[in-house]
C-alpha cells in the first residue's frame, strides 16, 4: 500500500508539472509595439547629414535639424487608425523649427508603416522576434528590399543619450561596381526611430542621408 501511494505521488506532481509547461508554451508572444510609439504629442528631434550625388558635378552635402512630432490621430478612407506626423526643419540650432512637410504612420496588429513622401514602407513586423525578414516595400512600387532584425533589445547611446532597449533593422546591403545601396534603422523602446542611416548611389548618381537623435519628449 506504501508503495502504491508512493507511485501516485509521483504521478501527480509528474501530470502537475506537463500541464504547468503545456499552460506556458500557450503564452501569447510579446509584440513590442512600443518601438513604434504613436501617442500624440511624441516628438523626436534629430541633426541630419545629407549628401546628394551628382556623376556630373560632384557631390553637395547638407547639415541641418530635423523634429517629427506625432500631431493628430485619425481614420483614413480605408477604415485604418492613422497618425499624422508634422516634420518640421531648421539649418542651426539656433533658428526656429518650421514645417516642412507631413508623413503619416500606421500601427497594426502585424506591422509598423509610414508613408513618407507618399511612399509607403512597412517599417517593423510584430511580433519582434529573430530570423524573421520582411519586403520593406511590400506597398509602392520600388523593387523589393529584404529587411530583417539585425540586433535586439541591446543597449545602445548617440550624443550623449543612452537607450537601453534597442533594435536594429537592416534594409538592405547591396554594393557592386555599379551601385552602392546600404541602409539600416534603430528604434528605441518608447522612443522609436534614434538613428537612420541610408545610402542608395547608382552610376555616381543618388544619395546618402544619416540621422541621429539629439533629443525626444512627450
Amino acid at each position: 500500500m506504501r508503495l502504491i501511494g508512493y507511485i501516485a505521488l509521483i504521478l501527480a506532481f509528474a501530470t502537475t508539472g506537463f500541464v504547468g509547461c503545456k499552460k506556458s508554451d500557450n503564452q501569447p508572444a510579446k509584440m513590442y509595439y512600443n518601438y513604434f510609439p504613436t501617442e500624440i504629442g511624441v516628438w523626436t528631434e534629430y541633426e541630419v547629414r545629407e549628401i546628394i550625388h551628382n556623376a556630373n558635378v560632384g557631390s553637395d552635402t547638407s547639415y541641418y535639424f530635423l523634429k517629427e512630432v506625432v500631431a493628430e490621430e485619425f481614420i483614413d478612407n480605408q477604415g485604418r487608425v492613422t497618425f499624422r506626423i508634422e516634420r518640421f526643419k531648421k539649418d542651426s540650432l539656433n533658428e526656429e523649427y518650421t514645417i516642412s512637410d507631413v508623413w503619416y504612420s500606421n500601427l497594426t496588429n502585424t506591422t509598423a508603416e509610414k508613408v513618407e513622401e507618399n511612399i509607403r514602407f512597412v517599417k517593423l513586423v510584430f511580433p519582434v522576434n529573430e530570423n524573421k525578414s520582411w519586403d520593406g516595400n511590400a506597398y509602392n512600387t520600388d523593387i523589393e528590399w529584404d529587411y530583417e532584425y539585425d540586433s535586439l533589445h541591446v543597449e545602445r547611446s548617440y550624443n550623449n543619450l543612452i537607450f537601453d532597449s534597442t533594435i536594429k533593422v537592416q534594409q538592405v546591403d547591396n554594393v557592386n561596381p555599379i551601385q552602392k545601396q546600404l541602409a539600416y534603422e534603430v528604434y528605441a523602446n518608447y522612443i522609436g526611430l534614434i538613428r537612420k542611416s541610408y545610402v542608395n548611389i547608382e552610376n555616381g548618381d543618388g544619395r546618402e542621408i544619416e540621422m541621429t537623435i539629439i533629443d525626444y519628449g512627450r
